[in-house]
């Protein structure tokens, strides 16, 4: 069964040392998400981030702000629901937008690892304070007088049940990085690497 296969496979990468008491149901929930997501299919991570930058240009532009885009040129299959990797993403390049002023630049970037898809969003807006870096993932937490605090809390709960995690880097004056690498599906990677391979042998 393939969910038992992933469960296996996946489910030490959930146990964590918290408290004992809760261990069990993070440990499964964080997994079956994960399975979930997984079970959802492949997707390529260029695919996911042209349909995202679709979604925000619109938005940059009206907000006369710089947006950048920098793709590889070999796919970087990823397993999960594209959907959700995209709203993922999407709360993450708002925020870098809401924060960057007239004139500033968000830039998207995925570059291909042997074995994680690395997806890096930065800007070049005011950066966070070091004092917030560790709430901002918070449920409810905003600096905005109108924010709801919810959308960097999905953002990490999203990618974390696909296998991947978010880093934030930010310097005040300097700006701001989410960086969020997702694991990329081997066989799939591997299949298109020797059908290239047998395309450029004829």
């Amino acid at each position: 069964d393939l969910r038992e296969a992933i469960a296996d496979k996946y489910g030490r990468l959930y146990r964590m040392p918290v408290d004992p008491d809760r261990d069990v149901t993070v440990t499964c929930g964080a997994t079956e998400g994960m399975i979930a997501s997984m079970l959802a299919g492949i997707e390529h991570g260029e695919h996911v981030i042209e349909g995202l930058a679709t979604l925000v240009r619109p938005h940059a532009r009206h907000q006369r702000v710089t947006l950048e885009v920098d793709l590889p040129s070999e796919p970087s299959p990823v397993f999960g629901n594209a959907g959700q990797i995209k709203q993922a993403l999407l709360n993450v390049t708002l925020n870098a937008l809401e924060c960057v002023p007239e004139g500033g630049r968000v830039d998207i970037q995925l570059t291909a690892h042997p074995s994680v898809a690395l997806i890096a969003i930065s800007d070049n807006g005011p950066g966070i304070p070091a004092a917030l870096q560790f709430s901002i993932f918070d449920m409810h937490f905003t600096t905005k007088e109108t924010g709801t605090g919810i959308g960097l809390y999905v953002a990490r709960e999203v990618i974390e049940n696909h296998g991947g995690e978010i880093r934030l880097e930010s310097k005040l004056g300097a700006g701001t990085c989410f960086h969020i690498p997702l694991p990329l599906h081997r066989a799939s990677r591997e299949a298109e690497t020797a059908l290239e391979a047998a395309g450029e042998g004829r």
